[in-house]
C-alpha cells in the first residue's frame, strides 16, 4: 500500500502481486501517518483524526486523538506505536495491540524533560528505541511499558536536527540528521557500539553528484540524513539523503559513499 497526494488530495495505491500491479485504494484524507496491518485493515492517521478500515477503504470509522502523528511504526501482526504531537513538540504516546481497534495512552520516555520525541526502531519483539530531535535516546524492553534514558546529551546544533534512528545489533545503532547553513545542508550520521548511552560522529561520508539540487528552487543540496537501514545480518547499511541520494556502507557505518542511480525529479518517502 502506497499513499500520498495529487495535488494536496488523498491518493493510495494497493497491490498484491509484489508492486507489478496497482490499483486504487480509497482513503478518507492525506495519510500524516499510515499502518498496514493485513490485508483489507488499515490505520490512517490525519490531523487529531484516527481512522481505520476492515474492508479494504470501502468503509472507515473514526476516533479523536490528542494530536496529528509525527512517527507511527508496527510490529508483529497487531501491535503499533505512534507519537503524537504539533509540529514541534510530540508529548503523547498511544499503543494498539489489536491492529488498530483500540488505541491506549503509553507511559512517555522523556516525561518531565524538555525533550520530545521524533521517532522509533524496533529491534525485536520487546525493544524499542525512541529519539528526540536533538538526539536524546531512550530504550524499552517491554514494548513502552516501561523506558531507560540512555543518552540526553545534544548531538546537534541549533539549527539541526535528528530525523532517523537504526540498530543494526543490540550494542550497534546509528542516528541520521543535518543541519542548514548558507550553501546547502549539512549531513550527520551518529554510530553508538554501546546500545545508545554514547555516540560517535562519521565524518567519512562521500558524496559524488555535486551541484544545486534540482528539486529545491533556491538550489540548495539537501544532504540532510533522513532514513538508515540495513541488515541485520550482515555489515551493509545505506542512507538516504535529501530524500533522494542513497549512501552505502560496507564496513557497519565506518565510511560511507554515494551510490549513483538513475535521477528523476522526484523524492524518496518511506524507505524499507
Amino acid at each position: 500500500l502506497a499513499c500520498g497526494n495529487s495535488p494536496f488530495k488523498p491518493l493510495a495505491l494497493f497491490t498484491t502481486n509484489g508492486g507489478k500491479n496497482w490499483s486504487p485504494f480509497s482513503i478518507p484524507n492525506i495519510a500524516e501517518g499510515l499502518l498496514y496491518f493485513k490485508r483489507g485493515c488499515v490505520v490512517l492517521f490525519h490531523d487529531n483524526t484516527i481512522y481505520r478500515t476492515v474492508n479494504g477503504g470501502n468503509t472507515w470509522t473514526s476516533e479523536l486523538s490528542e494530536g496529528s502523528c509525527k512517527h507511527c511504526s508496527k510490529f508483529g501482526s497487531n501491535f503499533a506505536f505512534a507519537i503524537l504531537g504539533s509540529h514541534i513538540y510530540s508529548t503523547n504516546f498511544i499503543v494498539t495491540r489489536d491492529a488498530g481497534q483500540t488505541w491506549l495512552s503509553a507511559n512517555s520516555p522523556f516525561q518531565g524533560m524538555n525533550v520530545y520525541a521524533e521517532g522509533t526502531h524496533f529491534f525485536d519483539t520487546t525493544a524499542i528505541w525512541v529519539f528526540s530531535v536533538l538526539g536524546a535516546v531512550a530504550k524499552s524492553e517491554d514494548l513502552g511499558n516501561t523506558w531507560k534514558v540512555l543518552n540526553t546529551e545534544r548531538l546537534v546544533p541549533d539549527d539541526g536536527a535528528i530525523y532517523t534512528i537504526f540498530f543494526l545489533s543490540d550494542s550497534v545503532g546509528f542516528l541520521g540528521g543535518g543541519y542548514e547553513v548558507k550553501i546547502g545542508d549539512i549531513p550527520y550520521i551518529f554510530r553508538t557500539m554501546d546500545g545508545g548511552r554514547t555516540w560517535d560522529s562519521i565524518t567519512d561520508l562521500s558524496f559524488e553528484s555535486n551541484g544545486p539540487d534540482p528539486l529545491e528552487d533556491d538550489g540548495e543540496i539537501d544532504r540532510r540524513i533522513t532514513h538508515i537501514f540495513g541488515s541485520k545480518s550482515g555489515n551493509v547499511l545505506w542512507a538516504i539523503a535529501g530524500n533522494k541520494q542513497i549512501l552505502r556502507s560496507n564496513d557497519t557505518g565506518r565510511t560511507w559513499t554515494e551510490q549513483l542511480y538513475p535521477q528523476y525529479k522526484t523524492r524518496f518517502g518511506n524507505v524499507y
